[in-house]
This record gives C-alpha cells, structure tokens and sequence, in this order.
C-alpha cells in the first residue's frame, strides 16, 4: 500500500512539474503578433488599389479632352513597409515584433463612363516576422530565445470610383489566402488564414490659389481573418526531452480600421505633382489565443497609429502613362517606414 502511495505521489509530481514547464516555456505558444503580417498586407493592398484608381484624376488637360485617357488601362503597384508592433500578455513577448511586409498588384481599369472607373486586380503578398521570446524565471527561466515566421498570400480583388470635380468616392473589396510557417531551433509549425476585407474612401478638394489644393478624405476598412489551428511540433528542452505535438486556437478575428487624413498637393510644372499626406488610424483590433494546455498566448493589440508621406505624382504629356511615388512614416502602436510606387498605361 505504501508503495502504490509512493507511485501515485511521484507520477501526480511529475505530471503537475510538466505540466508547469509546458506553460513556462512560451516558445511552444505561437503569437498571435504574426498576424500583424496579414493586418497590414491587407490595408497595404486597399490602399494601393485606391491610389491607383486616383491616378485618374490628374490627368492633363489634354488628357481630359479624351474619353479614352487614364480611364481605361492597366496599372501596376508595389509597395513594402519595416515595422515594429507591441505585443502584450501572459507569457509576454520580449520587445516589439518586427514586422517587414511587402507585396504587388496588377489590374485593368474598365471605362464605365468620363466620370466612372472600374477596377480587377490580382496581386502578391509576402511578410516576415523576428521577436524574442522570454521565458520566465523558474524552470529553465531567464532564456530569451529569437524567432522567425513567414507568411505569403494571393490577393483578388475588385473596385471602383465615381468623381465629379471636386469630389470622389471609392470602394473596393479583396479576397486572400494567407500561409503562414514558423521555424527556429525548437518549433516548427504552419497554418492558413483566409482574410477578406470591405473598404470605402471618399474626399473633397479645396483649392487654395491656382496651384494649391487641400484634400480631406475618409477611409474605412472592414477586415476579417477566418483563422485554423496551428499545429507545433515542439522540442520540449525543460523536463519531457523529447518532441511534442502542442495546438494554438485563435478565434476568426473581426475588425474596423477608420483612418481620415489631409492631403496636400501642388500643382507644379508640366504635369509634376507633389504632395505630402498625414493620417490617423484608429481600430478596435485585439487578438488572443490559447494553447492545448489552456494557457494564453501573448495579445496583439494594434492601438491608434499616426502616419506620414510625401510624394509625388505625374501625367505625361506626350504618353498615355502616370504614376506616382511616395515614402511613408508610422509612429504609435506600429512604428516604421515604408514606400508605395504605381504606374498606369491608358490605351
């Protein structure tokens, strides 16, 4: 009886110590920050998308005498951005995550009429992700160990603009399917989301003189992520010494993202135009995910974010071609750089 007693403490030991060490070590929990990666992919896409279909409204005044010009065409955009994004919870990230996201589009604008554009695009998105993760003090405590994620997605997406002097109205829709795969010396793990997001954009020019022009615009985006289970296949260095198999539930994520913003441009010589924008983006985005053992996974929470760019556009005279080039700064919850470049050919 005695040794039955003895067999029975020992295993309940050593079952509540491993179960201990699997909730100390956050390595075998995977983040929910790498969905940072898909957050800023999909608003990245929308706004692109967007700046192209606004491309038309700066057309020459040669140019506005065609029906044909800028209206209908094919256009190409390519943008990336480095990040870091703040992380908080149990088991709390080291840091901030650094978030390095980059991605192209290409579409056709159909001419609907002078006033009226359409648009069909495919695209490419990719992103990496490098955090530390901190184990606690305690079993094997102390230990910051670096991490890396990747993640790329196809993108199809569809739009539209109504503009009529001074006013402009956007909308537009995408759809991707995001893939996303961990890898360092002691997980390794993949898993999908598929994203889809709704957005809506509109504005008004002020011109101040003859070359001067204040835009105020509104843009709000729906976004969802339909999220599955990541299955890690972990090494497990604190009492078990050996690899075990640990799953991360995150519920679908469901969010606004409300951004208004100025933009101020001057009409300069021979069709150059150069411009300088500022914005804020507010969101109710706020992730948290669980493991197989009931713990928590650190929280994204993507607060209020302030961004600024400067830029410049241009419609050739003598070519059915414009585009514009613009390099953004991010400070707040997310903090960074980044540039966007799009081109557009008219038949």
């Amino acid at each position: 009886m005695k040794k039955l007693f003895l067999s029975v403490s020992l295993i309940m030991l050593l079952s509540a110590v491993s179960s201990f060490a699997m909730g100390a070590f956050p390595r075998k929990q995977v983040p929910v920050a790498a969905l940072s990666g898909a957050y800023s992919n999909q608003t990245n896409v929308t706004k692109n998308s967007f700046n192209n279909m606004e491309l038309t409204r700066i057309k020459t005044q040669e140019q506005q005498e065609d029906k044909k010009s800028i209206l209908d065409g094919v256009f190409l955009n390519v943008y990336g951005n480095t990040e870091k994004v703040e992380t908080k919870g149990y088991n709390r990230i080291e840091g901030k995550v650094d978030n390095d996201v980059y991605g192209t589009i290409a579409g056709v604008d159909l001419a609907i009429n002078k006033n009226t554009t359409a648009q069909v695009y495919l695209g490419y998105m990719g992103s990496k992700q490098k955090y530390q993760e901190y184990c606690p003090d305690g079993f094997g405590g102390g230990e910051s160990t670096n991490v890396s994620m990747s993640q790329k997605a196809f993108v199809f997406g569809l739009g539209g603009m109504w503009t009529k002097e001074s006013y402009f109205v956007e909308a537009g829709l995408n759809i991707a399917k995001n893939q996303l795969e961990l890898n360092h010396e002691t997980n390794t793990g993949d898993t999908e989301t598929l994203n889809y997001s709704v957005a809506v954009k509109g504005g008004y020019d002020i011109k101040v003189g003859k070359n001067f022009i204040i835009q105020p615009n509104l843009m709000l985006i729906y976004l969802r992520m339909d999220t599955k289970d990541i299955n890690l296949f972990v090494f497990d260095d604190g009492f078990v010494g050996d690899y075990v198999n640990i799953n991360s539930h995150t519920d679908n994520i469901k969010f606004f993202h409300i951004e208004p913003a100025v933009k101020a441009k001057f009409d300069w010589i021979n069709g150059w135009t150069p411009y300088a924008v500022v914005s804020a983006a507010f969101n109710d985005c706020k992730v948290s995910s669980k493991n197989t053992e009931d713990r928590n996974n650190p929280d994204l929470e993507i607060d209020t974010y302030y961004e600024a760019s400067i830029g410049i556009e241009k419609a050739f005279n003598k070519l059915p071609l414009s585009g514009y080039v613009q390099v953004i700064g991010t400070t707040g919850s997310k903090e960074g750089i980044g540039f966007d470049i799009g081109a557009k050919y008219s038949f």
